[in-house]
């Protein structure tokens, strides 16, 4: 099955909390933990702390001055270059 974190638990562990159900699954599948953790925290404390907002560089300018530095933290297969350049073009630079 794609998902087993979210298919009924057999006998008593049905009873168990969605807390102590992660705490299983981490012992039991921690591949799966990440995905289980994600939909936790987002069925407890809201949608808005697991959707992420796409990126919007010019908002993030706006909202920026000249005197605070802007950080984009970048991974693997992040193309800030192709974020940036409609800015750059915007403000004529090349």
């Amino acid at each position: 099955d794609e998902r087993p974190e979210e298919k009924a638990l057999p006998g008593d562990y049905e009873k168990i909390t969605a807390f102590q159900k992660l705490i299983l699954l981490r012992q039991l599948r921690p591949d799966r933990l990440t995905g289980a953790m994600r939909t936790w925290v987002g069925d407890v404390m809201g949608k808005r702390y697991v959707n992420e907002e796409a990126f919007d560089i010019f908002g993030i300018y706006r909202e920026s001055a000249p005197e605070t530095a802007l950080y984009f933290y970048l991974f693997p297969g992040a193309d800030i270059v192709a974020d940036l350049t409609p800015l750059m073009n915007a403000k004529g630079f090349t």
